[in-house]
């Protein structure tokens, strides 16, 4: 999804905006400390108080694996897209080049 001229951040605001003006509630993680996670620290700072997200950091491994067990797809560029995600069946859309190179699953489509 990342077009030419748009930051990290705008690209994950523009998910965000989707995501509200369908009404789909939706968690969401801090980043990593990739390249960009300063934008989308930005971009979550904006959405503090949003009611359709919740915004955690971290969560204990129980409780992630029940939430993708209840989610209906997920969107990342996170490992777990490729691993519990397949496991669990899960749709996936994969954001950005850095799980280029990984096996994906039939249900994951990347931009």
């Amino acid at each position: 999804m990342q077009e030419e001229g748009l930051s990290t951040g705008q690209c994950f605001e523009t998910f965000l905006q989707v995501l509200a003006k369908k009404r789909i509630f939706t968690f969401v993680s801090h980043p990593n400390i990739d390249y960009g996670n300063e934008d989308i620290l930005r971009v979550i700072e904006s959405y503090q108080g949003h009611p359709g997200f919740h915004f955690y950091h971290n969560l204990a491994r129980n409780d992630f694996v029940n939430l993708l067990r209840h989610a209906s797809f997920l969107i990342g560029n996170s490992s777990c897209g490729i691993l519990e995600a397949a496991f669990l069946k899960l749709a996936v859309v994969n954001v950005g080049n850095r799980q280029r190179g990984s096996s994906l699953q039939a249900r994951t489509s990347s931009c």
